[in-house]
């Protein structure tokens, strides 16, 4: 494939703040725009921070990194795409030893190449690894998702890790090897109007991670649709857990939990269970009457 980035298509135009919304359909004002063939990842090297990348309509096969502070926009999920190529890393990674603000919108992420344990050390001194992730976003990376498919990734489909915050609108996330969406360590992520679909677990958080889903579906995972382990706080409102194959929301250790107008229904295992092995379940569960937790093979709570 072509790897070559035409200079010529860097303008000076007005820049989209980084970090504000894009909207399905909209195209901003493009410092750089990055046509099939040409390298995304040398358009990122080469713009200045705050660009606005856009993607034209086609595909590219490469995984790139992103340090900086910018905006990467395609044309809609169907017209704009990337796909992995390198085996055991991110599609995207975004990854801020400082505070950085990214935007990702409008594109297609698929085919992060690697089995569910295949890693690739970066930070040997602090152990950290890089994996077979659709979008993995660590450090002290923000990061705004908005209309972005992700599919077939080989471990997890989105992951917020250290400090990161990571934000979902109007995504959808299936085909992961593990994980849909996984917010660990200190992340904070929250997801609005996403749907976690066919993926081998729907969504994790867990240490002292949180996790807020609004108006999201967490369905069809091959085990559960939702795992809250350590000290994390978890908060889902208007959602959909249904049909998965396991429980519906798994709880661990001591999080805190709390379900407001949220369906878990239809499960194969409990709707809620409270797992007490190896650790005790010293969590915090709150569920409010408009919540419904009927339909589940096993019950709707399991005891603590």
């Amino acid at each position: 494939m072509r790897r070559r980035l035409a200079l010529a298509t860097i303008v000076l135009l007005p820049v989209l703040l980084v970090g504000s919304t894009v909207t399905a359909g909209q195209t901003p004002s493009c410092t750089i725009t990055v046509q099939p063939g040409e390298s995304i990842q040398a358009a990122i090297d080469a713009c200045p921070e705050g660009a606005v990348i856009c993607l034209a309509d086609g595909g590219w096969e490469e995984n790139i990194t992103i340090t900086k502070s910018l905006t990467l926009v395609g044309g809609g999920p169907d017209r704009s795409g990337i796909a992995g190529h390198a085996r055991g890393i991110p599609v995207i990674r975004i990854d801020g030893a400082a505070a950085i603000t990214v935007t990702v919108a409008n594109l297609s992420v698929r085919d992060a190449v690697g089995g569910t344990q295949e890693c690739v050390s970066v930070y040997p001194q602090q152990a950290q690894t890089i994996c077979a992730d659709g979008i993995a976003v660590m450090g002290h990376a923000t990061a705004a998702m908005e209309n972005i498919t992700v599919t077939g990734s080989g471990r997890m489909g989105v992951y917020a890790t250290d400090y990161s915050t990571v934000s979902l609108r109007s995504c959808h996330i299936s085909g992961s090897g593990r994980i849909g969406l996984f917010v660990r360590r200190y992340a904070v992520g929250t997801a609005e109007s996403t749907i976690i679909t066919n993926n081998n677990e729907g969504a994790m958080v867990a240490d002292s991670a949180s996790l807020t889903l609004v108006s999201c579906e967490v369905t069809g995972s091959h085990s559960y649709g939702l795992y809250a382990g350590g000290q994390p706080t978890c908060v889902l409102r208007n959602c959909t857990v249904a049909r998965n194959g396991n429980n519906g929301i798994a709880l661990a250790d001591s999080p805190q939990l709390t379900l407001t107008a949220t369906s878990v229904t239809e499960n194969t295992g409990w709707g809620v269970l409270k797992l007490t092995f190896p650790l005790p379940y010293r969590g915090v569960l709150s569920i409010d009457a408009a919540s419904d937790l009927t339909g589940n093979q096993l019950g709707e709570v399991s005891a603590s």
